[in-house]
């Protein structure tokens, strides 16, 4: 008996199909067949009942299974301790971001300012994300909202105004400040690791409508683009579109504030578990977020026009 002929018996008891079992595992359905019938072999013991078209387990094969996955549960967490012993020792954070660019453009100053601290990232989703702090293989996630475990602690990074952006050729363009209403009519291309499309449609809602989307990206390159070819509209954290006007200063696109009453503002914060952050990189790491966002923060500020800054209720960082 060995690892590989457990997780072929994984897979067939999940699938109930020796066929759907085989092409998830990439190899034949006779070999397949030929390692399970092995495996019932060496316990001496039938493991599954065959019927039409399916392969299920009998009460042995139940009990089985429980054991087994008790035993890959307890592997994974050996190999997750084994981990994040390393990491420590090695002077290692384990950082993940929702927010694609948002990590990327940190470590480009972090890492030659302090070159001891060795940075692993890591790309997850919000649900991903908690599930990874709680095991404690995650120092810290940027994310685009808190966390409702009151077991991980969320710093607010930064908040800032959603502001609608659109192509100087759009009828839009030539208002100072709209509603959020006056884009009913638009097409949206709604970038998600920032706004996401239920959040969008949530908005939307409150101003009375339901928006058209036309695309959903995950990259802000890809949403620059699909803006610069006039595909619609977007609403899009401030700090986002400076980066987008300090990255691509030719652009042809327009911002467009927001006059909507009460308008939430689009916000970035810190993940963490306080039991796991305790070491002196952590720290250090945690203190250069707060830095940076107070940098990006004052950036904001110096590319808006005395007119934008008028209708703009801008939010400085907030330091928890």
């Amino acid at each position: 008996m060995d690892f590989l002929q457990l997780n072929y018996f994984r897979a067939v008891a999940r699938h109930g199909n020796m066929s759907q079992a085989a092409r998830e595992l990439y190899i034949t359905q006779p070999g397949l067949s030929r390692c399970i019938s092995r495996l019932e072999d060496e316990l001496g013991v039938p493991l599954f009942e065959r019927r039409k078209g399916k392969i299920v387990l009998n009460t042995y094969g139940q009990l089985f299974l429980a054991n087994v996955n008790l035993a890959f549960d307890q592997l994974e967490q050996g190999t997750e301790a084994v981990r994040r012993l390393y990491s420590k020792d090695q002077n290692i954070l384990s950082i993940a971001c929702s927010i694609e660019d948002f990590l990327v453009d940190r470590l480009k100053e972090f890492s030659p300012m302090y070159p001891e601290i060795g940075i692993r990232q890591f790309s997850c989703s919000i649900s991903e994300i908690e599930t990874q702090l709680l095991r404690q293989n995650l120092d810290f996630a940027i994310c685009a909202h808190a966390i409702d475990n009151p077991r991980i602690k969320y710093d607010l990074l930064s908040n800032c105004p959603y502001v609608l952006i659109c192509h100087r050729n759009n009828p839009l363009a030539g208002k100072s400040g709209v509603y959020l209403s006056d884009a009913m009519e638009q097409s949206f291309v709604c970038e998600n690791a920032r706004l996401n499309r239920r959040h969008l449609e949530k908005l939307c809602k409150r101003a009375g409508f339901v928006p058209r989307v036309s695309h959903e990206v995950e990259n802000g390159y890809i949403l620059f683009n699909l803006l610069e070819a006039e595909t619609g509209v977007s609403l899009i954290p401030l700090a986002h579109f400076v980066k987008i006007y300090t990255h691509f200063p030719s652009h042809h696109l327009k911002l467009l504030p927001l006059l909507d009453a009460d308008f939430p503002l689009a916000e970035i914060g810190v993940a963490y578990l306080p039991e796991r952050t305790r070491t002196h990189s952590a720290a250090v790491f945690l203190s250069f977020l707060h830095r940076s966002s107070e940098q990006e923060a004052e950036l904001m500020l110096k590319y808006l026009s005395k007119e934008q800054l008028e209708l703009i209720a801008f939010s400085a960082p907030n330091q928890t």
